[in-house]
């Protein structure tokens, strides 16, 4: 049997509150389902899917300020390729003219920019993360 193993990267950001409120807000009103259910709270909480993923990283870092000691390292939450991938789709131009604060959407360009940048510089490593291999040669298979 055929297998190929690929790696995942997994992404540790300090994002700051302000900057998922902004990316909430124009997750909120996408044309997207799935960019929309980014920002849902139902207040069930854990989504094991992690499709409402803005919600939980605003979860985890009030509940990291909230506990936060001085001399503790600075909050991150943890992202993935299709979180930070949604999120650009989110944050495409079109999507902005929901954000009336100038000051909004230039949080939002900075925050596309650092993504695509983060994207950009994992992309050749992707090669280095993959690997195929067979399981059994063909002549030591067993006969069926």
């Amino acid at each position: 049997m055929k297998f190929k193993v690929q790696g995942q990267p997994e992404f540790l950001m300090a994002i700051s509150l302000e900057d998922i409120a902004v990316l909430a807000k124009v997750s909120a009103k996408h044309y997207d389902a799935v960019c929309r259910e980014a920002s849902a709270d139902d207040g069930r909480g854990y989504d094991p899917l992690n499709r409402n993923f803005i919600t939980a990283w605003r979860n985890h870092l009030e509940f990291d300020k909230k506990y936060y000691q001085p001399g503790d390292a600075e909050p991150m939450v943890t992202a993935t390729w299709r979180n930070l991938d949604c999120s650009l789709k989110i944050l495409e131009s079109i999507n902005l003219s929901v954000l009336r604060d100038p000051i909004e959407r230039l949080v939002a360009e900075r925050i596309r920019f650092d993504f695509i940048r983060a994207l950009e510089t994992v992309r050749p490593l992707y090669a280095k993360w993959c690997t195929e291999f067979d399981t059994v040669e063909e002549e030591d298979a067993p006969r069926i």
